[in-house]
């Protein structure tokens, strides 16, 4: 994630249950699982 941000890129972070704790703050968007979201629902969230 932080790598993304420092490229400039959009980030959506997956925490797994090592990283579920971590403060992803810096993420655009967080989810339990990617079969909450489309390719439709990224590519509209990131401005796309």
């Amino acid at each position: 994630m932080t790598a993304a941000k420092a490229a400039g890129l959009h980030c959506v972070v997956v925490p797994n249950p090592i990283t579920r704790h971590l403060p992803l703050d810096h993420a655009d968007w967080r989810v339990e699982s990617l079969e909450e979201l489309s390719l439709s629902d990224v590519i509209a969230r990131s401005g796309g």
